[in-house]
């Protein structure tokens, strides 16, 4: 079977978010693959058989390594990418967006940036004030 959409996902937050997009799917016709933890090794297996493809991937499993195979596949077979891990890199940095958001005048509210924890576990001090009371 040829899917229109591939959808890895592990990240139980993701359920709202999936839910979302399989109506969508429902709604225009799209057909949809869903790849979890508990179908992975099963639609691995026959996604390199050829017993079941992609055209399109919107790759939610991009954390984790498991899920490559899936990647590999759609880069080797010429699927297309909704969210590119070059291009969605960039977009999930909050810090860079939200900079990237005020030099374009979209006014976001103040935030206060900090180093990731493994680079500074302990906060030195911050000026609160700018957040308000």
């Amino acid at each position: 079977m040829r899917y229109d959409l591939c959808l890895p996902w592990y990240w139980e937050y993701d359920d709202v978010f999936v839910g979302m997009v399989e109506r969508a799917c429902i709604e225009e016709g799209i057909s949809l693959w869903q790849i979890k933890p508990d179908n992975l090794l099963e639609s691995i297996t026959a996604l390199y058989k050829g017993v079941m493809t992609y055209k399109t991937l919107l790759h939610r499993g991009q954390g984790d390594s498991r899920f490559n195979p899936i990647l590999r596949w759609g880069l080797e077979f010429g699927a297309r990418r909704i969210n590119p891990k070059e291009v969605s890199q960039w977009s999930e940095d909050k810090a860079t967006m939200h900079l990237e958001l005020i030099n374009a005048g979209l006014h976001t509210p103040y935030t206060i940036l900090l180093a990731p924890f493994l680079d500074e576990p302990v906060i030195t001090q911050i000026d609160l004030t700018p957040l308000g009371e």
